[in-house]
């Protein structure tokens, strides 16, 4: 499945709860629903420029691309060639386990 699909799903289903800023390393923001989920990394990654590294994960399947903030929207082009735009309200801040 195509990241741009499956965040439609995650839109439709996740839950907007805490903030889009997080402290240390790994994960500062998630989005999920069932066994999809994007993470937004504080890390550039591959990423140039402003970008930071974003990951699609569902099952086996890993996707890894690039974010920045835009307004009240985060924008993340996927290195498999597809985009997404969404909105920051949208993600949370990852539990720490």
């Amino acid at each position: 499945m195509r990241p741009s699909a499956a965040l439609f799903g995650l839109l439709l289903v996740g839950s907007v709860s805490g903030s889009a800023v997080g402290e240390g390393l790994g994960p500062i923001a998630e989005v999920q629903a069932g066994d999809a989920r994007v993470e937004l990394h504080r890390e550039p990654g591959p990423c140039v420029g402003e970008a930071r590294w974003a990951l699609y994960l569902q099952d086996k399947i890993r996707v890894p691309g690039c974010w920045l903030l835009a307004g009240d929207s985060v924008q993340i082009a996927w290195l498999d060639g597809s985009a997404s735009v969404v909105p920051v309200r949208a993600f949370r801040k990852p539990e720490i386990l």
